[in-house]
């Protein structure tokens, strides 16, 4: 019998799952992806994910999207979930956030070599 997913009062829209984009940089910007692998009422337990370039538009910039369940290290982090809605977002460092994003959600991507 398959289990059931469990369900909260609080962020009811993030579940186990769930991805999370974190953007970040100085003069780039930098996109890392983190999927939900458990939860309780305020809190989410995530590891990172890899990431799939859908449209290269230099040499070091396009659009990637998360690679759901390619878990790239198995270490995981506890942050408390917080705003809510289309503004749920989980706070990653003292310079970055991360929202709920989709599979299919475009993210923009550029380096410096």
């Amino acid at each position: 019998m398959a289990k059931k997913e469990q369900r909260f009062s609080s962020f009811p829209d993030v579940v186990v799952g769930s991805i999370f984009a974190e953007s970040w940089g100085w003069e780039q910007t930098n996109v890392n992806f983190y999927e939900v692998v458990s939860r309780t009422e305020k809190m989410v337990t995530i590891r990172e994910i890899g990431q799939k370039t859908v449209k290269e538009e230099t040499a070091m910039s396009g659009y990637i999207v998360a690679d759901k369940g390619n878990f790239i290290s198995d270490e995981t982090r506890r942050k408390k979930i917080k705003g809510g809605g289309k503004n749920t977002y989980l706070e990653m460092t003292s310079f970055s956030v991360a929202t709920m994003t989709s599979e299919n959600e475009r993210h923009f991507t550029s380096s410096w070599a």
